[in-house]
Order: structure tokens, then C-alpha cells, then sequence
């Protein structure tokens, strides 16, 4: 199975087999240039025809076409143009289905990528592995014999569109050019004679000859996850109840801050053992349970009082940015924002996390457009929301300068790259790959709102701390990753600092080291 990519005119590309190093044409020109340009097949289009009910007749297929390898491909399709490699005509029933699915209108951008629009779905993906084929095998038969665009039923043939606005999916891209999975062991082992900084070439090159097979296998996750996908509609699971693949979008400008997050990936795979094993024992706690069931019956009631507001009033906001979380993870389908948040002590632990975001959501959302009218700065916006947390209470752990202590300074929204990258150049992101703190998708705002909503209510540090504990379990264990990537312990916790709670970013959470300070604390009781 290759990697597709979609979009409302989208380059669905197929990856490669062998990597290509040619020099990627403008996107331009991509619909006209390239290979021997010939209509679909009679058998194969008339298979597409009847099974899509629609009209394909104008699609064309360039065959050897030298374009696909520009992208790391075997073969892609855009427009009403298929683009096939050299020898890789095995590909067209596949990229065929891509036509009708376009065609059909269900190819909608789902997120942007340098202006552009795009779209990533396993579902489209997985829909086209098992329909192309079958629309070859019909379009072979009697029976699918004469389906072809002069017998489409009127009204319901439709001719894929064929805008100017080409689209390229990027799930993990270095320099602006798009790194495909199969070149990862080339990229690892180039990579240390393009970095440019001296200590982080000697870094890299040292883990390099310890551990090459980690670094290699961290392009490939990268390089093969889908992009994150948008937050104006709900995204139903893939097709075929496989387990959905988890979102990494990642984007670098540069070779040196590629190495510096592969190499801190890399590092990071023993705290990630350790987040997961923290966060199933978090979930299974009753005690931050009650915390949670607590904040939604004393503290959530007194925030909306202070803001003007009732449980009935938030559940009717529907803000056009929103991604709301409860329709994601409740046991009962019929289960609403209300019922969880008049009755928490009915509900399930991913369910009061949930509840709690949504609120915030939607209150902060809500008046986010409402601000997006006058103030188009996002930083002042912050500072006029009272559902957000002001820029100039934003404070993070970094490294002094001297690199021998950690403090908290103010934390600068620049940490944020192109499809919400952390850079390795801010220093509070930088802090976090030298603790060998998974960074994935950097410090927390929505943390940062779900605070501000319980301090709102006047919870405590104590309550908060649990919020953040049940916060950051939820993103590990319960969130849907295949939507976006998550915020990892580190960033979840070092935003809870701001509202008074204990955290030191050089503290062990290992299983061994929480059992000694749980003892501890007992023996101190």
C-alpha cells in the first residue's frame, strides 16, 4: 500500500519504490508536461464509469511520464491527468478511483499547507485500493462492458474538476521539499555532512554510530503519518476498522533543525515508555477522577456565572473554528455536553476531560471571531479574550545561559513553525529536547484555556495539577491522534506552572521513581 494524497485538486501521489534526486518542476506545470498522453482504457474507464456514475471521458493517462519521480512517486494523480513512472502502469486502477472520487466532490481540503489546500484521508486511500481493481475487473466483463461517458445516467455523471490550484500533500518536509519514507536510510546517513552547526554535527554523528536504525526508523514515521487534519467538521474514523495511522506533520527550514528534532526524537524513546505507563495509571485514578468530577460541579458553574453564561447557553455556541472533543470519545452517542456536565458523576473519565475542553473551546472560539473582526493581531486578541491566557502571563522552563539552571521566562508564540512544527531554535523547545522531553506538538495553549477556565471558577493548584495530569493522560491514551498530534507531559505540566502548580522539568516520572515518591510522601504523612 502507497501513500495518497488528497485534495480538492490534489497531486494524489503513489509513493516510489526507488528514491529519485531530480529537481521538483513548478506545480504548474504538472497537468501538461510529461510522458505519453493517452485516454483511460476503454475496459478500465468503463469499470470507473459504472461503479462511480460518473464521466471520465476527457481524463488522460501519461504513460512513462517522467514527472512522478520529481515527487518521490510512482504515480499520481491531479485534475483529470495521470501521471504514471516508467514501468508503473500497475498503478492507474488505483490512481483511476482518485478520478471518480474527485468527481464525485467528497475530495475536500482538510487543512493548509503554505496557502495551499489539502487533504489526507485513509479512508480515500484505502477506498481506492480495493475499488480500482474492482473497477478494472468489472470494466473486463460482459457485464461492465459498455459503461462509458456517453451512457452515464444524465444528472448524475459529473466531470472532475479541473482548477489551476495544485496541491501537494507534506507530511514531513526539510528545506521545502518533501521527504518520502522510502529514502529514510539515504536521509540518515547524509544528513551529518549538511549540518552546519559543529557541536550539533558532533552529536549527530555520534548517535548516528550508536543507534543509526532509531534515526532511520523516525524518518520513516514521520515521512509515512498523515498530516493534521482540520477543525471545522467532525472526521469519522477510516474505513475498514483498521487502527487509524497517528498524525506527525513536521516542516524544517533547515538541515540543522531537522537533525536537532530527529536527534531529540530519537532520545525521547524512554520518556515516551514512560508518559505511557504514567498515563494508564492516570486514567484508572480515582482520586484525579474526583478532581475532575469536583471542577465540573463546584468550579465550571462559578466561571460561567463570572462570564455571564449557563451550561445551555455554551452548548449552543458553534463557532466555525471549534474542535470539540466529547463526539470523539463517549461511550453513548446521544451523550451531550450538558448531561456530562450536570452529572459527572456518571460519566467516564475520557468523557469529563472532554466536557472540560469543549467548554473552553467553544467559549474562547466564540469570542475569537468575535475579536477577528477588529483586531487581527492574535497576540492582542489573547490579551482582550478573557478565555485565554495573556501573552504577558506566559511563562516557560528554558535553560539559563550559562546552561547550568533552569528558569521560567516569558514564552514566545514564534516556538510554532510551519504545520504547528516546534522549532528547535526557541529556547523553551530547545529545553525540551536537551531534558529528552518528547516535544511533538510543543507548549500548550488549549492547556493553557482549560487552566484559565478552572482558575475562573477558583480552583486551586491542587485541582489544576489534577486537570493537568488527567489532561495530559487523555491526549496519550484517549484522544484520537490520527486527527492531530498531541502535547506531550512536559509542555502540559509547564503551562499548569502558571497557575501555581509544582513542576520541575528534571523530575524522573518513571514507574520506579513515582513508587519512591509516593513513599516518601507517605512517610512524611
Amino acid at each position: 500500500m502507497g501513500d495518497y494524497h488528497y485534495a480538492a485538486s490534489p497531486i494524489q501521489r503513489r509513493r516510489a519504490d526507488a528514491p529519485d534526486a531530480a529537481a521538483r518542476p513548478s506545480l504548474s506545470a504538472t497537468n501538461h508536461a510529461g510522458g505519453n498522453r493517452q485516454p483511460l482504457p476503454a475496459p478500465l474507464q468503463a469499470g470507473l464509469e459504472q461503479l462511480g456514475g460518473v464521466a471520465l471521458g476527457h481524463a488522460r493517462v501519461h504513460y512513462d511520464s517522467p514527472l512522478p519521480g520529481h515527487y518521490a512517486a510512482s504515480a499520481y494523480a491531479r485534475g483529470a491527468d495521470i501521471h504514471l513512472a516508467p514501468g508503473r502502469r500497475q498503478d492507474l486502477p488505483h490512481e483511476g478511483w482518485h478520478l471518480v472520487q474527485q468527481a464525485q466532490g467528497r475530495v475536500a481540503a482538510n487543512t493548509h499547507h503554505q496557502g495551499s489546500p489539502f487533504n489526507d484521508s485513509p479512508a480515500l486511500e484505502h477506498e481506492a485500493d480495493r475499488m480500482g481493481p474492482r473497477a478494472q475487473r468489472l470494466g473486463a466483463t460482459a457485464a461492465g462492458r459498455p459503461a462509458t461517458a456517453g451512457t452515464a445516467r444524465e444528472g448524475v455523471a459529473h466531470t472532475a474538476p479541473q482548477t489551476g490550484n495544485a496541491v501537494l500533500q507534506a507530511k514531513l518536509t526539510v528545506n521545502k521539499q518533501l521527504i518520502d519514507a522510502a529514502d529514510a536510510e539515504d536521509i540518515v546517513d547524509g544528513l551529518a555532512g549538511e549540518i552546519s552547526n559543529a557541536t550539533l554535527k558532533d552529536d549527530y554523528t555520534e548517535y548516528l554510530g550508536t543507534d543509526r536504525a532509531r534515526l532511520v526508523h523516525v524518518v520513516r514515521k514521520w515521512a509515512a503519518s498523515p498530516a493534521h487534519q482540520g477543525i471545522k467538521a467532525f472526521v469519522p474514523l477510516p474505513q475498514g476498522g483498521g487502527k487509524p495511522v497517528k498524525a506527525r506533520a513536521r516542516a524544517y527550514d533547515t538541515n540543522d533543525s531537522f537533525a536537532a528534532a530527529l536527534l531529540a526524537e530519537a532520545r525521547s524513546l524512554d520518556k515516551k515508555r514512560n508518559e505511557k505507563a504514567y498515563a494508564l495509571e492516570i486514567v484508572g485514578n480515582e482520586d484525579i477522577r474526583s478532581e475532575l468530577v469536583g471542577l465540573i460541579a463546584e468550579q465550571i458553574p462559578q466561571a460561567l456565572d463570572s462570564y455571564h453564561t449557563t451550561i445551555d447557553a455554551v452548548a449552543k455556541l458553534d463557532p466555525k473554528n471549534r474542535r470539540t472533543y466529547l463526539e470523539y470519545v463517549r461511550t453513548n452517542q446521544a451523550t451531550t455536553i450538558e448531561q456530562v456536565l450536570t452529572s459527572p458523576g456518571q460519566h467516564s473519565f475520557g468523557e469529563l476531560v472532554a466536557a472540560i475542553h469543549d467548554v473552553q473551546e467553544l467559549l474562547y472560539q466564540t469570542r475569537n471571531a468575535e475579536l477577528l473582526r477588529t483586531v487581527p493581531n492574535e497576540q492582542e486578541r489573547n490579551r482582550q479574550n478573557m478565555h485565554a491566557l495573556p501573552p504577558d502571563k506566559y511563562f516557560g522552563s528554558t535553560y539559563s545561559d550559562d546552561g547550568t539552571s533552569i528558569e521560567r521566562t516569558p514564552v514566545d508564540r514564534a516556538w510554532r513553525g510551519q504545520d504547528a512544527t516546534p522549532r528547535p531554535s526557541n529556547p523553551h523547545v530547545r529545553t525540551a529536547m536537551r531534558l529528552n522531553n518528547p516535544t511533538d506538538m510543543g507548549p500548550s495553549m488549549t492547556a493553557a484555556r482549560m487552566f484559565v477556565l478552572a482558575a475562573a471558577g477558583g480552583a486551586g493548584s491542587q485541582r489544576i495539577e489534577a486537570l493537568a495530569l488527567a489532561l495530559f493522560a487523555f491526549w496519550n491514551r484517549t484522544y484520537r491522534r490520527d486527527i492531530t498530534d498531541i502535547h506531550r507531559y512536559h509542555f502540559t505540566m509547564d503551562m499548569a506552572a502558571n497557575f501555581g502548580v509544582g513542576y520541575d522539568p528534571t523530575e524522573d516520572i518513571g514507574k520506579k521513581a513515582r513508587d519512591k515518591k509516593r513513599l516518601a510522601q507517605a512517610g512524611t504523612m
